[in-house]
């Protein structure tokens, strides 16, 4: 019964509710596909007692991002059922392909649930099945396509981080430039709720 340690832990992660990665001992060539010596330094296993999943998605190069996929009867139907049994996230960034970040885009971090209960309804009220960044208008300033900006909640919005550090020994490098989580999104608040179900769970044992 060769590696069947392995599969030992993961059915001890699985009852304790842990969420697990398995790397690969193999690689293999991609041009004769023959194994190649191993070349992966991490262990067998990545083991989260607390994780959260998150579907990731973002616009083409015509600026729009084809939404539907996310909604019922969507390509993304499997994922769908998943994310709601497991109150998982959307990330999402939209914006213009020529600019660099923060210039010209924008992200949200959006929970399933308000995806699912308030964002999703609007997208198919308006018979919409893709969008955009930005809201467009007509001439007269009235909206004609309703874009992110309007239809996702301001509050589900990420900002933008600057680097800090230089990357020398004095000063190291602490955030790369990349999206942020601000102070007060509710990530944060359904972040301490897992903590602390699982605190009480560690607590139980020690």
């Amino acid at each position: 019964m060769a590696k069947y340690a392995e599969a030992r832990w993961k059915s001890i992660a699985n009852n304790y509710g842990w969420r697990t990665h398995k790397y690969g001992d193999v690689r293999y060539c991609i041009v004769c596909h023959a194994p190649q010596p191993k070349s992966e330094h991490m262990p067998d296993y990545l083991t989260a007692a607390i994780s959260t999943l998150i579907e990731v998605k973002n616009n083409m190069a015509d600026g729009t991002w084809t939404c539907f996929e996310l909604m019922p009867g969507g390509a993304r139907e499997n994922q769908r059922q998943t994310l709601k049994e497991e109150n998982g996230w959307v990330f999402i960034e939209l914006g213009e392909l020529d600019q660099r970040p923060p210039n010209g885009h924008s992200a949200w971090l959006i929970p399933w649930q308000a995806w699912e209960g308030k964002i999703e309804p609007e997208l198919l009220r308006l018979e919409m099945k893709s969008i955009r960044r930005d809201t467009t208008f007509h001439k007269d300033g009235t909206p004609w396509r309703l874009g992110a900006d309007k239809l996702f909640p301001e509050s589900y919005q990420l900002v933008w981080q600057k680097k800090v550090g230089k990357g020398d020994p004095e000063d190291p490098v602490t955030w790369e430039s990349s999206w942020a989580i601000p102070k007060g999104h509710i990530w944060w608040k359904a972040l301490h709720k897992k903590l602390q179900m699982e605190l009480k769970k560690v607590e139980e044992l020690i």
